[in-house]
């Protein structure tokens, strides 16, 4: 896969923002297809590793979360559009809640933070990192994601591509430091 041609900015740029990095902590929701619904896999990342997601490439695992159950709804609804795949296919689905609570996360709602990293939230809610998965490369967003597991942060809060008003939480478990929480609230 060809890199973002701008990552080392990025990378250099989340750098600097590891240090004004913030703890967060909240219950996140995520929608999951009855074959995927055992804890491990739930928090494991494995799926996103294998095919990658909006905020990571593959080989990066990141478990993708919403602050609400509707969010979590709409981004599955966004996914089966998108492929064109039956809504009906896309039942039925369970939902988890998740409660977080990690050292470092950066908020990529917060239009400072934007301008660090020197990207537009438009920039990143238009990413049609599908499009640059199937092509070879790798999307803006998820060069951002891979900046910010390099660079030690824990999560990513974002907003939402398939609900523009809700939020997205982005977890990566191979990173979590010690005393981090990352478990599933409900099963």
């Amino acid at each position: 896969m060809n890199a973002y041609p701008e990552y080392e900015r990025i990378f250099k740029a989340l750098q600097q923002c590891r240090d004004t990095s913030i703890p967060w902590s909240g219950v996140i929701f995520r929608s999951t297809s009855p074959h995927h619904y055992s804890r491990t896999e739930i928090l494991s990342g494995e799926g996103s590793a294998t095919s990658g997601g909006r905020w990571n490439p593959i080989g990066i695992k990141a478990v993708y979360g919403s602050l609400s159950p509707e969010t979590a709804m709409a981004e599955t609804l966004h996914y089966f559009r998108y492929h064109r795949i039956p809504i009906v296919k896309s039942m039925p689905r369970f939902f988890v809640a998740i409660k977080v609570s990690v050292f470092r996360s950066i908020d990529l709602r917060d239009s400072d933070r934007l301008r660090t990293l020197g990207v537009s939230q438009q920039e990143i809610l238009d990413a049609d990192w599908r499009m640059k998965i199937t092509a070879g490369e790798e999307s803006l967003t998820q060069a951002v994601g891979r900046a910010a597991f390099s660079a030690g942060i824990e999560a990513l809060l974002a907003p939402a591509a398939a609900e523009r008003t809700g939020t997205n939480v982005v977890i990566f478990p191979e990173i979590l430091e010690p005393g981090s929480l990352f478990e599933v609230d409900s099963l």
